[in-house]
C-alpha cells in the first residue's frame, strides 16, 4: 500500500482502486480515512449545535492524491477513461468490470468488457488474464474452451493471480491430478 507500506497480498478485491490517480490502496487505509472524516464531521456538527457557529464539513477525498471522491457515475467513468488514455491497465480492467456488470455505464456490454480486459491483459495485469480465462471456462461471452481457459489462467497464475491459481487447481482436481491440484 502506498500509504501504510504494508504488503497487499491477494487480489484486487482486497484493495481499493482510486480512479482519480490510479493508485491501489489497502482497505484499511481507505476505511481509516472514511472513519476520520465521519468522526470529524460528527464532532463539527456537535460543536455547531453547541456554539451556533456554522463550520465547513470535511469532504471525502482520495487518501493518496486528495482529489474529491467522485459523486456520480459519469464522473467515475470520466476518471477511468482519463486513466485509460495513459495506458493504465487497472483502468482498463476496472472499465471492463463496469461494462460487464452495467455499473457506471448506461448499459452492460459484455463484448466491450472482453475487449477492455484483453487490453488490460496486453498491458500485463494478472487479474485481466484471470477474467478472460474465466470467460472461456464458463463460456459466458465467448465459446466455452477449456484449453484456452487453462492457457489464460496459467499466465495469470504465473503473474501472481490467486484466483487463477485456485481455478487451475480445480482443473487439475477434476482431471484426477490431486497431487498437482
Amino acid at each position: 500500500c502506498p500509504i501504510c507500506f504494508l504488503p497487499m497480498i491477494g487480489t484486487l478485491q482486497d484493495a481499493m482502486n482510486m480512479a482519480c490517480c490510479g493508485k491501489v490502496i489497502c482497505y484499511g487505509c481507505f476505511q481509516e480515512k472514511r472513519r476520520v472524516i465521519h468522526t470529524a464531521n460528527f464532532e463539527r456538527e456537535e460543536e455547531e449545535e453547541r456554539t451556533g457557529i456554522e463550520e465547513i464539513m470535511m469532504k471525502e477525498t482520495c487518501s493518496f492524491c486528495r482529489a474529491p471522491v467522485s459523486t456520480s457515475r459519469e464522473e467515475m467513468m470520466l476518471r477511468i477513461e482519463k486513466r485509460m488514455k495513459v495506458n493504465d491497465p487497472l483502468a482498463y480492467y476496472q472499465a471492463g468490470g463496469c461494462y460487464q456488470d452495467g455499473r457506471h455505464v448506461p448499459q452492460a456490454d459484455v463484448l466491450k468488457a472482453l475487449e477492455l480486459n484483453h487490453r488490460a491483459a496486453e498491458l500485463g495485469l494478472p487479474e485481466a488474464f484471470a477474467v478472460i480465462g474465466l470467460y472461456y471456462e464458463r463460456g459466458t461471452i465467448v465459446k466455452k474452451d477449456p484449453a484456452t481457459a487453462r492457457s489464460y489462467l496459467s499466465i495469470a497464475a504465473m503473474k501472481g493471480s490467486i484466483v487463477a491459481r485456485y481455478r487451475l487447481g480445480g482443473f487439475e482436481y477434476r482431471q484426477g491430478n490431486t497431487v498437482i491440484a
